[in-house]
């Protein structure tokens, strides 16, 4: 379905502020799995910016933090900036996601796990690069607070103007240019095994038949051969997007869960209903499904 006409189309009415936020603390309280110390810990993991910094330091690609507020009245509503963004990007936010590990953390982690490491504030994003011992961080900031609009166009409208600023935010930080890119390229041939590199290669010789995984781990080096405008290649394009689409929104980033609402309910999906749909409100369809942070 082309995403220009999905968005068109997604329908609902969002509920007052107040309300929801009132039925939110009533109803949901801790996630299901707050009060089970192996389950914490388990989740707890899963978010481990150490681990997730290794992880991208070895393909060659920076980490893509996706700050999780202090603040519990803000959670949700960054929650819901990240679902429409990864639930309903065009290609291009896809593939600059494709040239990054991603993880969910708050600020006061990322500093204990990353040493050296200086945050000023709560950037919607932080931007840590792996080309040096040190990691290096560049907040990723934009001005895409969601807030509850009444009438349905409108809160259409905002969600996608959320969705365009965030994509250009993270743009703007991972591949403004030919140049970046091609770094980013180089950064991962010197990290990847050999023989993955070689693969590569391969398959964008059309050699061997693509590896979605390795099309996916070796991003940067597809994208800057795919991308080159004496020879471009808008299948391998659409293909990697597809990929990256596929993984994001079938499973969520590390230190977060998805959750849907179409109103007063919250699902947590893979989970029991956090809350039980009262029918009182509603909200647009681009905006249903979000992530959901714990607190531990």
């Amino acid at each position: 379905m082309d995403r220009r006409q999905f968005l068109g189309r997604a329908a609902g009415t969002v509920a007052g502020a107040g309300t929801i936020a009132w039925l939110g603390h009533y109803f949901l309280g801790e996630p299901a799995w707050a009060g089970d110390d192996a389950a914490k810990d388990a989740i707890a993991a899963m978010g481990n910016v150490a681990d997730a910094y290794r992880r991208a330091h070895g393909l060659g690609k920076p980490l893509l933090v996706l700050v999780i507020p202090k603040n519990d009245e803000q959670k949700r509503g960054r929650g819901h900036v990240f679902g429409e963004a990864l639930n309903h990007a065009d290609q291009g936010l896809y593939l600059d996601l494709a040239l990054c590990e991603i993880v969910c953390a708050p600020v006061l982690e990322i500093t204990k796990q990353l040493k050296g490491v200086k945050i000023k504030g709560e950037p919607l994003m932080l931007l840590v690069e792996t080309e040096a011992d040190a990691a290096r961080v560049v907040p990723v900031d934009a001005d895409a607070r969601y807030e509850n609009v009444y009438e349905i166009d409108k809160a259409e409208e905002a969600a996608k103007q959320r969705i365009e600023k965030v994509a250009a935010a993270l743009r703007a930080a991972v591949a403004p240019n030919r140049e970046m890119l091609a770094a980013r390229a180089a950064l991962a041939e010197k990290r990847l095994p050999a023989e993955d590199v070689q693969a590569i290669r391969n398959t964008l010789a059309a050699k061997i038949k693509w590896s979605d995984t390795l099309i996916d781990r070796g991003a940067a080096i597809v994208r800057l051969v795919a991308e080159d405008p004496n020879a471009t290649a808008p299948a391998l394009l659409e293909r990697l997007a597809a990929i990256v689409e596929k993984r994001i929104t079938a499973a969520p980033p590390p230190g977060a869960k998805w959750a849907k609402e179409c109103g007063c309910g919250t699902e947590v999906e893979g989970g029991e209903p956090e809350a039980v749909a009262c029918g009182m409100g509603f909200v647009p369809e681009i905006s249903q499904r979000f992530l959901w942070f714990f607190t531990k």
